[in-house]
């Protein structure tokens, strides 16, 4: 793959093969490149064109003499140079509503993939500067569990402050915490079928101060396994809360919301 910048807003994007490449495969990257480029440009801006060569000497035939074959019906010419018969057919392979699915796919598949890296990076970013989005507030029996949902937060480029990955050993944890607390920009309250910890009763208390003074968000999160009638702090009970109990709407979505204040499909979403 070759890019050619031609001047500002115009490049071309030249794809090449090794001979030892089927048409089938050529056929589903080409198409994948042709989707996703004409997702992002303005339309009508993408022209396609195909450049034959002949497979004997690696002499490309030119474009025109190409189109006027074809007008006339041809699907093949000669070389120029060694005379080989050279196929000019636009597409070996037909375009089913399956292959069509394939190619969608993988436009989807990379779009993922682009996100992910993304997202890496930010977290990078964040892990040197210690920017943390949210504390995850838990009972120790819950901790597997929780630690699941940080990753899942990391994945989007959310960086989660949780006590086992956080906390040096050797250093008093009560200042660590104490610290962390003040600066961090929100709080998520885990809650199990255990109920809720004694620690974190204590950073609850401290995680309300910061809400009252700051408007620093503190999100109930009613883990699967929490009782239908969960128990929850009295300055818990007022707010919204996200239930992993229910698939719909979607928990993790829905805590994203509550930490960044950016809804799915919103602009800078993570």
């Amino acid at each position: 793959m070759f890019l050619h910048n031609i001047g500002e807003g115009h490049a071309e994007l030249t794809l090449f093969y090794e001979k030892s490449i089927g048409g089938e495969t050529r056929f589903y990257f080409e198409e994948y490149v042709h989707t996703h480029l004409q997702r992002r440009a303005i339309a009508e801006s993408i022209k396609r064109r195909r450049i034959f060569v002949c497979v004997e000497c690696g002499t490309s035939l030119d474009d025109l003499s190409v189109k006027r074959r074809r007008e006339r019906g041809f699907d093949w010419m000669t070389c120029g140079v060694c005379d080989t018969k050279v196929s000019i057919r636009d597409k070996e392979v037909p375009f089913t509503p399956l292959r069509q699915s394939i190619v969608q796919e993988m436009d989807r598949a990379a779009d993922v993939q682009r996100d992910l890296s993304a997202a890496a990076t930010k977290l990078q970013g964040k892990i040197a500067t210690g920017d943390f989005d949210v504390f995850l507030c838990h009972h120790g029996i819950d901790k597997a569990e929780v630690k699941n949902v940080g990753e899942k937060l990391k994945e989007q480029g959310l960086l989660p402050w949780l006590d086992e990955w956080e906390l040096r050993p050797g250093i008093p944890w009560q200042r660590l915490l104490e610290e962390r607390i003040e600066k961090i920009k929100s709080a998520a309250v885990f809650v199990g079928k255990n109920g809720m910890g004694p620690w974190q009763q204590l950073e609850l208390e401290a995680f309300l101060r910061e809400f009252v003074s700051h408007g620093c968000p503190v999100i109930p999160v009613l883990l699967s396994d929490a009782p239908d009638e969960p128990k929850l702090p009295v300055f818990l009970k007022g707010m919204t809360w996200v239930d992993f109990r229910k698939q719909e709407p979607d928990p993790m979505k829905q805590l994203i919301w509550g930490i960044t204040g950016k809804r799915e499909g919103m602009v800078d979403f993570v």
